[in-house]
């Protein structure tokens, strides 16, 4: 395989990426623009209020820029499904930004390899194919970590400001800027503290403005939320350990990325079991969650997610031994946004979500393509290579599985309550 990776430039392999990209990604919500939940409608609605107020976009609570983009594009066009389109473009693009911070570190092989296995990971296609805002929060991060690395601190704290911008979980990366020179100088001097100081001002002079109007109109600075959940509800209980549970499992919980929100709209519909794009035989278990979610494990499932898995935990211990720093270094990156997503879900009234914690999913796939490539030179390896990426598209297979019952479903889904009630009403936040 290396010597063949050799053989292209990085410039083609950016080209095969972006390529694949709108193969996988672009092209199958291009052809049935459907949304796996409340992507759409609920972003699309508050772009709506944007794009005939420009002003109003200022006073939401929400980081902006990506709904002045949603806004931009629905002026232009006036056309919910090309609106719809703008994610899976911000996808691509995080998946190149992925490619471009891996060639900084790991050699061709090792970066197309976990670039593919981010490509193909069950929650980036299910929110990557729908109108989220993560997909463009993961690009942006990762291009202020990589520029962080090569200490291009005005243009990182730029690319951070800006993701501020976009979605407030970007926070996360405040303790990330710190500890990282921590790591990699192991003491406090005058370059740290420049370093850090011209990040995170540059940020703040971008995105401090709505810290402090939130704050001004909100006694919020970041996102007004509710408060006081029932610490006694089921319901609630499981939404919180469940979020957690859930992302403990992480990328490859294929049970859960493969069913949800499907149930919710048809729960009569034999075909959302996962592995149901090939067999119909082979569900281990059913459940059915709050909300009327219905849930299948099959077996394939446990097979495919559970390799991967194994091969992401085998990479992380190889890249530890390998080279101690680099892994101290993409693991502090991954502990802030596991402790943001864990508080977020202890937080009264949350609706914790694994896509909250997408900016590490390329760390996560780098691991597991570090995890393949240790047993190169074993003679199995070709075998073991064909059936990773063979779960991988399978995990994949799923998410398009459930855009054909969408797509098939198009009407009754389109005339469901909440849908209605969210297209047809603006969304007003209290002043």
């Amino acid at each position: 395989m290396g010597s063949s990776m050799r053989a292209f430039s990085d410039k083609r392999l950016y080209l095969a990426l972006a390529i694949l990209g709108f193969l996988l990604l672009f092209l199958p919500k291009a052809l049935t623009w459907f949304e796996f939940g409340d992507g759409l409608p609920y972003h699309l609605t508050i772009a709506v209020q944007t794009a005939k107020g420009p002003l109003s976009g200022l006073v939401q609570p929400q980081p902006p820029l990506y709904y002045y983009m949603l806004a931009g594009v629905y002026s232009a066009t006036q056309s919910i499904q090309i609106t719809g389109l703008l994610s899976p473009i911000f996808s691509v693009l995080a998946v190149l930004a992925a490619f471009w911070f891996f060639r900084h570190h790991f050699d061709q092989k090792t970066s197309f390899l976990a670039s593919i296995i981010f490509l193909l990971t069950p929650d980036f296609v299910s929110i990557g194919t729908s109108t989220h805002i993560e997909p463009l929060l993961t690009a942006l991060i990762l291009v202020s970590f990589q520029l962080m690395f090569q200490n291009k601190n005005k243009l990182s704290g730029l690319a951070f400001g800006l993701a501020q911008l976009t979605k407030y979980s970007s926070i996360a990366f405040y303790p990330i800027v710190v500890f990282h020179d921590l790591i990699e100088r192991k003491s406090l001097d005058k370059k740290f503290l420049k370093k850090i100081l011209t990040i995170f001002l540059i940020s703040l002079v971008i995105a401090g403005g709505f810290y402090i109007k939130n704050a001004a109109l909100y006694n919020n600075p970041l996102y007004p939320r509710g408060q006081g959940g029932n610490a006694l509800d089921p319901a609630y209980v499981l939404g919180v350990y469940g979020g957690t549970a859930r992302y403990l499992a992480m990328t490859f919980n294929s049970y859960y990325f493969s069913n949800t929100n499907v149930g919710e709209y048809f729960p009569e519909e034999g075909r959302f079991a996962s592995g149901s794009l090939f067999f119909q035989w082979g569900n281990v278990a059913s459940i059915t969650t709050p909300g009327s979610r219905s849930v299948g494990i099959h077996i394939f499932d446990i097979v495919s997610s559970g390799l991967l898995f194994l091969l992401m935990l085998v990479g992380a211990f190889t890249l530890y031994k390998k080279d101690r720093k680099l892994f101290l270094l993409l693991a502090n990156f991954v502990f802030w946004f596991a402790v943001l997503y864990f508080a977020y879900s202890l937080t009264p009234n949350s609706a914790p979500s694994t896509r909250f914690s997408m900016p590490i999913y390329p760390m996560l796939s780098l691991f597991t393509a570090i995890g393949i490539l240790r047993f190169s030179k074993k003679t199995w390896f070709l075998p073991l290579l064909g059936l990773a990426l063979l779960s991988a598209v399978y995990l994949y297979s799923l998410q398009i599985d459930r855009m054909v019952i969408f797509a098939q479903h198009y009407q009754e889904v389109f005339n469901h309550p909440y849908i209605q009630k969210t297209l047809h009403a603006a969304i007003i936040w209290p002043l």
